[in-house]
């Protein structure tokens, strides 16, 4: 389960652990499938769920292959498309829930980068709101 999160997100095993504050060896376990995650502490659930930037019910899911993750925002969410090839985005950025629509063209290649695109998007919005809030500081002084 997590090891299909890791590599549509293109994070290493080592990395997302160091990012979680956890053990090599209990994210290594559960993408080898040594570990079901149903049997994991709670505490570590929670920590794999606050580092993609989703909630434990939505990581528990079994939706893994929708879930994205930026490295350089360090933001996460999930990232659906419908039957009308329609991708339906969902992050938490600064403790407020941020939904984006946007249409995918029914192209595999499309599909195959939802989550690149996805991650751009992310990473676009969190620059923007950035700059925007340190703006607001400068300008606050």
């Amino acid at each position: 389960m997590f090891n299909n999160i890791l590599v549509n997100n293109k994070i290493s095993k080592y990395r997302f652990a160091k990012m979680c504050d956890l053990p090599y060896m209990t994210i290594n376990d559960l993408c080898l499938g040594k570990t079901d995650p149903d049997n994991c502490k709670a505490g570590t659930v929670k920590r794999i769920a606050d580092t993609l930037g989703i909630s434990m019910d939505v990581l528990m899911s079994g939706h893994e292959d929708d879930i994205v993750f930026d490295t350089e925002s360090r933001t996460g969410g999930i990232v659906v498309v419908d039957d009308d090839y329609n991708a339906h985005l969902e992050f938490n950025y600064d403790d407020r829930l941020v939904v984006m629509d946007y249409p995918v063209s029914p192209r595999k290649e499309d599909l195959k980068y939802r989550h690149m695109f996805a991650r751009l998007r992310i990473r676009t919005y969190v620059t923007e709101n950035e700059t925007k809030k340190h703006l607001r500081e400068m300008l606050n002084k």
